[in-house]
């Protein structure tokens, strides 16, 4: 019984699929008795146009208004340079400071003194094993009115080397900031 469904649904859908493209067939071709209108005359008529320069033609008009409109964008563009030479300026600025040396590494922070010199020793250890010759030293911070010891290193950089070294850390999977002395 089973068999004689899909037989049955596989013919009737194959049938259905022939009707369809039949109806389609008949739907694209045309019969021949079908009336198609044709235009007896263009559409589009073409105009010459006989132009004078005339004090208030539009044309005219629109000259005054782009000579106008460069002469607006005249002046911005002189402001967008001045603002532009300002800027490299202030970044020059920006540049020169970060070439100065005042810049060093901290790798730790404790409340304990203690602590802090024995963490700087075994820091300084692996350090060393690691190939990463700094001396590290501990600065006493005070941050909102609290008391910090702070281990960082006692070579002194610029930004760009700090930052640099710092990523060279991190890649040793130490843990590091960039901090202004």
């Amino acid at each position: 019984m089973n068999k004689k469904f899909k037989i049955f649904l596989l013919i009737s859908s194959y049938s259905f699929f022939l009707f369809i493209l039949i109806i389609a067939f008949n739907a694209v071709i045309p019969e021949n008795n079908l009336v198609v209108i044709e235009a007896n005359k263009p559409l589009i008529k073409k105009i010459e146009n006989k132009f004078e320069n005339d004090k208030d033609s539009i044309y005219e008009i629109l000259k005054e208004k782009n000579n106008s409109t460069d002469k607006k964008i005249e002046k911005t563009l002189k402001y967008k340079k001045e603002e532009l030479i300002s800027k490299i300026e202030s970044l020059e600025k920006i540049n020169n400071s970060s070439v100065t040396k005042n810049y060093k590494i901290q790798f730790m922070s404790f409340k304990n003194l203690d602590k802090s010199n024995s963490e700087s020793k075994t820091l300084q250890n692996r350090l060393k094993e690691d190939n990463f010759n700094y001396n590290l030293i501990v600065k006493k911070a005070k941050i909102n009115g609290e008391v910090y010891y702070r281990i960082i290193t006692s070579e002194i950089f610029s930004l760009n080397q700090s930052k640099s070294i710092c990523k060279q850390l991190k890649i040793k999977q130490y843990k590091c900031i960039v901090i202004k002395s």
